[in-house]
């Protein structure tokens, strides 16, 4: 077999592995793969089954891959010593991961080189997560259980997106607000770009302090930006004087309220 001109390629997990891994001979001359899309495929046996680091180490070995999609991929647990063999350029893929459990997230992005222009964590586990670095970095559907502060507390993005995550909470922009003991050591030094959907359980005062706190660090030249827009869709209620000094801070904003909120 041998596709030197294949581009993209769609296959589920269990397809993938006995194709690529388990057969991984043609796939290491697919030197122009630059979209890779692995969907679910329910249940699967040990032999479908792989770590991480397998499937990281051969994706490594693809020069152009620009987008990777996993959705719903169970993989195996790794050894604490398990040495990973990756191509220096790593991975800078934009990365789009839905439904994985364990650290799964987390070694993804730790081979990550940290130019992906995009990352989107969907249904995921984030018991221990790496920094995350990227243009725009969205979190769908976290569970509550899984705390946000974990990838918020070490990630640079210069736009974030929150959707449907019921722990997005003051505690969370407590951790966007702290600037440490000479208030010049934020997380994420250029996020400019907030959109927060259906997320309710945060309060207008943590909000409103902490684009406050980072606009003054930023006017002392100790942030390199201001968040300048916020939009809320389907969140708490908002007092008029809260949307008069919004609207007054942001160069771009708005804000509907949930509909069993009002």
């Amino acid at each position: 077999m041998s596709t030197p001109s294949l581009t993209r390629l769609t296959l589920d997990g269990r397809n993938f592995i006995r194709s690529c891994i388990h057969n991984s001979n043609w796939f290491v001359h697919a030197q122009k793969l630059s979209h890779i899309v692995i969907t679910p495929s329910g249940a699967v046996s040990q032999f479908d089954m792989v770590t991480v680091h397998s499937l990281l180490e051969l994706l490594s070995t693809l020069p152009k891959l620009a987008k990777l999609e996993v959705s719903d991929m169970p993989f195996l647990d790794c050894e604490q010593d398990d040495v990973i063999h990756l191509n220096p350029e790593g991975l800078s893929a934009d990365l789009t991961l839905t439904g994985l459990r364990g650290d799964a997230v987390s070694r993804f992005l730790a081979f990550s080189q940290g130019d992906a222009e995009f990352i989107r964590i969907t249904r995921c586990s984030l018991t221990s997560t790496s920094s995350i670095s990227c243009a725009v970095l969205d979190l769908v559907e976290i569970d509550v259980e899984d705390d946000l502060t974990i990838p918020l507390s070490d990630f640079d993005a210069v736009e974030l997106n929150v959707c449907d995550c019921a722990g997005f909470d003051d505690t969370v922009l407590a951790v966007l607000a702290d600037g440490g003991p000479d208030n010049n050591d934020f997380t994420d030094q250029v996020l400019r770009s907030l959109y927060l959907t259906g997320c309710r359980n945060f309060s207008l005062r943590a909000l409103g302090h902490m684009i406050h706190t980072r606009a003054v660090a930023a006017a002392a030249g100790r942030l390199l930006d201001p968040i300048s827009t916020l939009h809320v869709h389907n969140g708490p209620p908002l007092t008029e004087a809260m949307r008069s000094w919004f609207q007054e801070s942001m160069e771009s904003f708005s804000w509907t309220v949930a509909q069993d909120s009002c």
